[in-house]
Parts: C-alpha cells; structure tokens; sequence
C-alpha cells in the first residue's frame, strides 16, 4: 500500500477525535456539560463507510430522547456538521472539515461537475462522511480490547480511537456499534450483527487493504456508507483478505441467501482483482486525474459496467418525506421487484444534483427496453416501500445512453445527465394540464352598443433563453384572464377580436421602446389590454402612462385583492407603487446571483495563489477584533425557508459556501476563538432568526465579533437595526458584513478600492470590504438602512408579485407540447385550441423564438440593465479596451473574458464541456425522428428541416396562417397577406391603405411612399388650414 494512503488511514483516525471533540463541544452549549462519548474501534473508523459513536453519558436530567429533540440546535452550533436528521432511535449527521469542494455542484470554474480532476481525491478526508450517534447500553456490550484499544492506565484516563489519552472523549466497544439503515421493509435495510473483527486490524497492512476496499465500495458501487461497514464487518469477521474473497468457490459461506446488496458488493471487489485493476486503486484513490484515465479500465467502475447497454429511467416523486427516507439511504439503495417489474435492476442510484431544477431524482436500469406499465410498476413498488403509494411522480421515458450517467468516482457525469432535462421538462408539464374548457360565451345582455374592441390578452415571462422556458407561468396567465369569472372577457360581444401576446422577454432588462412585440400590435383598433398581474406588461412604473396612451389596461394582481380586476387608469398611484416594489425582486435577485458568483470564485481563486485582499481583510478583522475588546467571532450563516422539496437532511451547499467563505476570512491567530451558528431554513423576515441570534449571544455571554457574508443574512426587517443596536449596547457585540453594494463608498486610498473595475454603477454588483454596521458610524447608516431596506422590500415583493393568475388548472392543449414550450408548433395547438373554445376571432402573436429586443440605447445611464452587447461593453472593465485580463481576484466586473482559470472557463462562468455538444439530440421539427448535429450553424434543426426553413417553402410565421414567406422576400417571415396586420419588424410591412399591395420602408411607418407622401402633403394642407384660422381669430380679437 502506498504512504499516501497510509497516512490517510492515520488522518482518519484523528479526525474521528475531532468529530467527537466537536459533539462534545456542542452538547455542552446545548445540554449543559457532562455528555461523554465513546469512540469506535478501528473496524468502524474506516474512510467511507458508517461511523458510530456512543454517547457513555449524558448531563444529570437529560435522556437520550432530549438529545433527539435538540438535536437541531446542536447541529446549528457544530463546525463540522453539515446534515442532520434522526432516524430509528439514533442521531445521524453529515460531517467534514472541510466539505466546500466535495460539495459543488454549480457550474462555475473549479466545480467538480465539470471534469473528474477537478473532484477531491477518493481518499480526501475532506470529504462528507455519515456518523451514527446511539446510546451506549452498558448491559448488552462485550468490551474486546485490541492493541489500538487497550489503556491500562488509571480509570479516569480515558482512550480517544487513536490510543491517545483524552479527558474529552471516552473508550470502550460495543458488539453492536455498527448501525443501521432505516426501517424499511425491502433489502437495502441492512443491519449489521454484533461483530468482533477487531482482531482482524491489528495488522496494519490488513487495516488498509480494508481501507482501500471501502472507498472502492464508495466509488465503484455508489454504495452508502452503512452498506459499506456491513460488507466490510462480514468479509472481516471471517478473516478474509481481498485476494480471498476471489478465490473462493463458493459464495454461499458468504453471502446471505437472497442478499442482492451484499452479491453486488462482493461481485465489484472480485472485478479488480481478476481485470488486474487491483494495483490501480491506490494511486486512482488518491490523484483524481489518474482515476479520471482509468476510468474505462475494466473493473475500475462497477456501476458504469453494470449500466452499459442497458436502459434508463430517471422519475422524481413529489413528496417530501419520500425524499427525507431516501436521503438517509445515501447514494443508492437495493430493492426486490416483484415479477410483474420484469427487467429492472435491484440496484436503485440516487442523483446528487438537479434534474430540470427537481432534487432527489432517481434513477432505474431496465435490461430491456419497459413497457409503460413495466415502468409504473417499479416505480409504484419503490413508492409502497417508502410508504408513499399515493405520491405524484414525474419521469422520463426509457433511454439507452451512448456514454455512462455515472463517472468513476461515483458522481453523476452532468452533460449526459442534462440529456434527460428536455424529458424532464416535458414531462412536467404534462403533468401539470387537465382536462378542462374555457367555455366563453357572447354576453346577451349588454345594455349599452359599444364600438368594437380588441381585447390584447397580454401574457410574458421573464426568461430571455429558450431553454429556459420550463414551467407553465405563461399558460397560467391566459388560462386565468379566459375563465376567471370577472374578467372583461365575460363582456365580449360578436364583433369584438381577441389578440393573445406571448412575450418571452425582461422588461427590467429592457424598457418598452425596445421590446419589438409592441410593432406588432394591430393599428388604428380599439385596444383593450388584459393581464394577469400588472407587472406581466411592464415592470416600469414610468411606462404606465405611455401603455395606457395605445389603450386600456384592465388588470388583476395587486396585493390587496390579488383576484380583483381593475381599471388601471383609475388606480395609476397603487399600480406605479406595485411595479416599483415589484422591480426591487429583479433587483435583488440579480444582487444575490452576483454575490454567490463573487464567494465562489474567490474561493476558487483562494485554493490556486495566494491573494493579498485577504490579507488586508483579514488585517482588519483582528483591528476590529482588538479595538472592541472582543473575546469570541461567531460565524453566522442562514438560508430562509423554501417551498422546494428538498429534505431536511439535505446537504445545504449555500450553507457550506458561506462558512468556507467566512472562515477563510479569518486570522490564523483567531480561529480558535470561533464558534459558528448554522441557520437552515430560517426566516430573517420575521424575528424568528434575530431571537435565535441574541440566544446564541447569551449564551456566549461575552462581546463577540458576529460576522456574516451580507446583513441580509442577518436581517431583512429596517425595525431590526434597532433591535441589533441595543443588542449590540448591552452585550458589547459587533456586527460586521464582508459583501455590500456598488454604491457603498471605499476610500482612494483603500487597498480594496482597486476592485472597482466596472464602469457601470448598478446596484447588481457586489463590492468586498469588511463593515461594521452595528454600531455602525454616522457616515454608514443611509448605507445600512439602504441594504436593509432593499433586502426587506425583496422579500415583500416575493409575496405580492409573484401572483400570475388565479388559475390553478390549464387546459392540456395550453400546457403541454411535444416540442419545446411556446414555440410555433405549441401556439399553433392554442391558436386551434382557443379559436374552438372562443367565438370570436382569436390571433396569437409571439416573439419566444424571435429576435425580441432591439436595443435603442446610445450610451449607458447608471441604472441601465440593458443586456445587449453595446451596453454590455461599456458597463466592462478596462480589460475591454486591452482583451487582456489584469483583474484582481476580488473584482466586480462581468466581462466575458476576465477570471479565466483553466480551459473550461468563458469568462465566469464554465464553458460547458465539449462531449455536451456531442450528445445525440433530436430535430426541434414536429414530426421529424431526424438527428441534429452539434457544433454547425443548422442549430437545433436537422439538415433537411434547416434547408427547408432557408427555402421558399418557408411558412408565414403567423399562428395558424399557412402562406409561404419566401427566403429573402420582401416581408421576411411574414407571408404578403400578414404582413400589414402582423408584419416582420426585421422587414417592410405592406401598406395599410386599402387596395395598396406596396410595401412601406423599413422603420418609416405603415404607408408605401406613395401614400405616405399624399398624406403628408393632406396633412401640411390641413396645418396651414388651422394656423390660418388661428390667425384669423387673432384678428377678429
């Protein structure tokens, strides 16, 4: 075995010391002191698999089920804990020294999605390991003592699991310190019996070929960490080596009847040995670039073999305890079919990253190709098992990859999993339509004629990228302005017309001048726009009054009364107020993305080169630190609650993110004065995390320096600051913020100011300086109000924008497309649709797929969020004018081309990798079972569909008009016909007067120059007319 791997057996058993160091710690903030532990023996200290630690005594008063109840909180204070659930009488966490780079899963530089070599090592000991806490029961335990065990010495000496005298943790063996899996009644429930194999790793070279075996398990079979200590307690309760267990004839001894776990387990240690992969473990283990060359070695991956050639089936159900029992499963689980799943493996993966923005999907392998029912079936089974049979599920249909969904080191190989995302989505939505009619009738009894109208149903989402266009917001919108009963709609009459607008554009993004759908509104008619919710037409208040001045604007959506329709005209003051507070939610949601960006990639930049903005940050945490006369640094990181459902023994990455981030922050001569208070799922809109925090602080009952990433993590109430301030008087604390806005001043002579770079002055962009903001000085407050101000109204507008529609059922026809969402094909099936369902004309104008901005500004203001590459450029750094990067690592530019580490980066964020575009997709065509090539200008059309769309044969883009709009012609892709109601705005439109076929000049309005200069020349008459009059009334006075 190599040194290398020695030395991580022997880390290993220090860290176990820590854990418990840590639980000791963190029992005695919560519980009061007098909690001990018992360490395991080194049978159950191995990397990768289960490790159980006993707790020998608790405080006077307090039973073990107290430690379950607060077991949240001991979690919150703990600085290794990064998960926690209890289950089966037993407390369960997730720990790590360091979990930040085994834990990402974002797509930016440096992210372990990418590439195999950018993964911590197989036998990093920074990687999340699962610990198991049950009380030690001194009755049923057998004390074996071993030479790594014994302790002679006095009884009030105890032993750690390294054989180091400890007053913080306690020896001792229990037979059945091994834990289990979950109650749950199929075969991935696997208990191990009380063991005595102590005596197995005494030997030193026995310890770590078991070692080496574990985190083969890990990576190799995708096993959880108690499979794992259950094959190892059986292999090494019969003493076998690894060479061993190949030669045995029969496996009978070994493996229990019926045990597919364990067959599977022992199937993948027999491969290496008889592939010769044997002697490539240990260096695979611990260089990831050797793994990641290796990986097609036969023997190497057991779960990529055992996958090739077979089909797949990834679904996701909708049920949080579903997720919250698979999770404590790990990374895969074995099931039993009955006989009527015929086909499917026992073997059950879990993913670890997103599928279409679902967590915790999982993932089938058929031998052959399902049927439907085969699927369901498998499905179902898996939903009895974990006592779900009613939950809603959605999946994907059967696929046989060319290149494996898993990489050798056990993680999801994300470009072939983004393959199923399309399904995914697809199946989302049609999940998500019913089988219901919009029934909209005439109305017959209107009591005053009226002049025609034409009623603009008005629906837009705020995705830019096509691919993005994944949820049902749109449909939603037209389903809830056709059927609510209060809709204007209700009024309609016989000669009235109805426009739907599908608009997929940001009106924060882009002001109404820009947005090209507007030209396509009809001309000279008598406009009647309907919304959703106001900000659906605009997210400006300014542009109120130029909306209302092409028409009416009736809408729904306010806060107060969220189904209420209203005249917008008459309620101009709350809309404009709505829309403004609505706009803080684009505002700060780009704040936030920007923020994580600038955490991850100073971590990222962190692990590469040293960087000397640390040190002056760090400089000034430890002047903050003595100028108050502090005496602790209390690290506060929080997520709020969220309506996703992920499980609460999920992994929190934001959670890791910002502790990595702030700890790095910290002095050397600091950090063993640091306590951290981990809020998951925790509101700071209420007072929920501020009662928490001041607990925490009394507690501590000393002044302590409570630093956080941004006040928002603290607060998002403006009340609050007071609260703080006075916590901040009696306590002596300090709080301190490390990222602020880009109008928060840095002085010239400040060594940070040299991160300003970019010439835009957005409040988007994040700048990092460590401020004191309570106490905070005069010259800060505005600032600090400003942040908590805007963090406040974020959250308000959460709540009062985020309404689209009352309706909570759409039409299948609305929801669902076999192609992708709103384009042609899927508004072609609304057009049909709603022209059945309505009885007037209905026509369906969309800009998803088309050019939908032209951008009109001519130099950038401070507050333009403009996208297109003109005011990109000059909201760019100085690095724009050189095409060199000189960037400081703490920077807050978005240049395309700056922060390049490495060959997978475009600017910041990854390039996706290049097999991505090799991956087989289908032609975006409706009907057509052709392939599309990747890397070549046809896009997502194959080769015949893109020669088709370049040609005459070209239909008019329309909904529901079929004339050819020839390549080329002079109305682009409007036919003749449309081209006066619905025209190109790339192109000429026909003239409007009747009779006229003549075109009218690109960007010269809607008259051919003919009629356009008649009508100036009718227009110049009847001016002079008017000032002739005028003059003569002049006169007559």
């Amino acid at each position: 075995m190599s040194s290398f791997e020695l030395s991580a057996g022997a880390l290993q058993l220090s860290l176990i010391d820590a854990y418990i160091i840590d639980l000791q710690d963190t029992f005695t903030q919560v519980l009061g002191p007098g909690t001990t532990f018992i360490g395991p023996p080194r049978c159950c200290a191995l990397l990768g698999g289960e490790i159980v630690i006993q707790i020998d005594q608790l405080p006077a008063g307090v039973a073990f089920s107290d430690a379950a109840d607060n077991f949240d909180q001991i979690a919150q204070c703990s600085k290794l804990i990064i998960s926690s659930w209890v289950q089966d009488d037993s407390l369960h966490a997730k720990v790590s020294p360091n979990p930040w780079k085994s834990t990402r899963v974002d797509r930016y530089s440096g992210s372990r999605v990418h590439d195999m070599g950018n993964n911590q090592a197989i036998s990093s000991i920074d990687r999340p390991q699962k610990i198991k806490i049950v009380r030690y029961d001194r009755s049923e335990s057998l004390p074996l003592e071993s030479p790594e065990t014994a302790n002679p010495g006095s009884s009030n000496t105890i032993q750690t699991s390294t054989g180091r005298s400890s007053t913080r943790a306690s020896s001792g063996i229990s037979s059945d310190a091994t834990g289990a899996l979950p109650s749950l009644s199929f075969d991935g429930n696997h208990t191990a019996v009380n063991h005595d194999c102590s005596s197995m790793f005494s030997v030193e070279a026995r310890f770590e070929e078991y070692q080496t075996m574990s985190l083969h398990l890990v990576a190799s079979l995708r096993l959880s960490p108690t499979n794992v200590s259950t094959v190892l307690h059986l292999l090494a309760d019969q003493g076998l080596s690894w060479e061993q267990i190949g030669e045995l004839r029969d496996l009978s001894s070994v493996i229990p009847p019926g045990d597919v776990m364990i067959r599977h387990a022992i199937d993948a240690l027999i491969r290496p040995v008889t592939s010769g992969a044997y002697n490539q473990l240990v260096p695979a283990h611990i260089l990831p670039q050797v793994l990641k060359g290796l990986q097609i070695m036969d023997g190497m991956s057991a779960v990529r073999e055992s996958m090739a050639n077979k089909y797949v089936v990834i679904f996701h159900v909708h049920r949080r305890s579903f997720h919250e029992s698979s999770r404590a499963l790990g990374q895969s689980y074995f099931v039993q079919f009955e006989k009527h799943a015929e086909h499917c493996e026992s073997h059950v993966h879990i993913l670890e990253t997103q599928l279409a923005g679902l967590e915790n999907c999982h993932v089938l392998t058929f031998t052959q190709m399902p049927t439907k029912t085969i699927a369901d079936t498998a499905i179902a089974e898996i939903k009895q098992l974990f006592g779900v049979p009613d939950a809603r599920i959605t999946r994907t249909t059967p696929v046989m990859f060319s290149k494996p969904l898993f990489r050798a080191d056990g993680m999801t190989d994300r470009p072939v999993l983004d393959h199923f995302a399309g399904q995914m989505k697809t199946a989302l939505q049609k999940n998500r339509g019913s089988k219901i009619d919009i029934n909209l009738e005439i109305c017959t009894n209107s009591p005053v004629p009226r002049d025609p109208n034409t009623y603009v149903v008005f629906t837009r989402q705020s995705a830019e990228e096509s691919g993005a266009l994944s949820n049902t917001s749109v449909p939603r919108q037209a389903t809830s302005i056709f059927t609510s009963p209060e809709s204007p709609l209700r009024g309609l009459q016989a000669h009235d017309k109805i426009v739907v607008m599908v608009e997929v554009c940001s009106s924060h993004k882009h002001p109404l001048r820009d947005r090209t759908i507007f030209e396509r509104l009809p001309v000279g008619e008598n406009l009647v726009f309907l919304t959703a919710n106001v900000d659906r037409l605009t997210r400006r208040a300014d542009e109120v009054d130029e909306i209302l001045s092409k028409g009416r604007w009736i809408s729904s959506g306010l806060h107060e009364a969220r189904t209420t329709w209203f005249d917008v005209a008459e309620n101009i003051d709350k809309v404009k107020a709505h829309l403004t507070l609505g706009r803080q939610r684009a505002y700060q949601s780009a704040y936030y993305s920007f923020t994580v960006q600038a955490i991850i990639r100073c971590l990222n930049t962190a692990e590469k080169m040293p960087m000397p903005e640390i040190g002056v940050i760090q400089t000034r945490i430890t002047e903050m630190y003595k100028r108050s006369n502090l005496c602790r640094v209390l690290l506060c990181v929080r997520v709020s609650p969220n309506s996703k459902l992920s499980a609460s023994n999920d992994t929190n990455t934001s959670l890791i993110r910002q502790q990595q981030f702030l700890e790095m922050m910290i002095p050397q001569d600091l950090r063993h004065r640091v306590e951290i208070l981990s809020a998951n799922q925790i509101s700071a809109s209420s007072s929920d995390f501020c009662s928490l925090l001041a607990d925490r602080l009394s507690t501590i009952a000393e002044p302590t320096l409570v630093l956080s990433t941004s006040t928002d993590r603290v607060s998002r109430r403006a009340e609050d600051l007071s609260v703080l301030n006075q916590l901040s008087h009696d306590g002596s604390h300090v709080f301190t913020a490390l990222i602020w806005d880009s109008q928060t001043p840095i002085a010239a002579v400040d060594p940070l100011k040299g991160q300003e770079r970019s010439m835009g002055q957005s409040l988007k962009l994040p700048k990092l300086i460590p401020i004191v903001w309570s106490p905070c000085k005069p010259d800060m407050l505005s600032h600090v109000k400003r942040h908590l101000d805007n963090a406040q109204d974020w959250a308000k507008a959460v709540s009062h924008t985020s309404f689209q529609g009352e309706a909570r059922e759409v039409p299948v026809q609305l929801a669902t497309t076999n192609g992708r969402l709103l384009d042609r094909n899927h508004l072609t099936q609304w057009y049909e649709f709603l022209n059945q369902e309505v009885p007037v004309p209905v026509t369906v104008i969309r800009n998803a797929y088309e050019k939908g901005v032209v951008c009109s500004c001519h130099g950038c203001a401070e507050d333009c969020t403009c996208s297109c590459a003109g005011c990109e450029r000059e909201r760019a750094c100085p690095c724009a004018l050189t095409l060199v990067c000189t960037c400081p690592a703490i920077c807050d530019c978005r240049c395309e081309f700056c922060h390049r580490f490495g060959t997978q980066l475009k600017g910041n964020k990854a390039k996706i990798p290049d097999n991505y575009t090799n991956l087989e997709r289908k032609c975006i065509t409706a009907g057509c079972e052709n392939k599309a090539p990747s890397n070549t200008q046809m896009g997502l059309f194959c080769k015949e569909c893109y020669a088709k769309s370049r040609s005459a044969e070209r239909v008019c883009w329309t909904i529901g008009c079929t004339n050819p709009a020839p390549f080329k012609g002079p109305t682009g892709k409007a036919c003749v016909e449309c081209a006066k109601t619905n025209p190109d705005p790339d192109c000429g439109r026909r003239c409007v007067e009747e009779g006229c076929m003549e075109m009218a000049p690109k960007g010269k309005g809607t008259r051919c120059q003919t009629h356009r200069t008649a009508r100036n020349r009718v227009l110049a008459k009847t001016r002079e007319a008017k000032a002739m009059d005028k003059v003569k009334g002049l006169l007559d006075k």
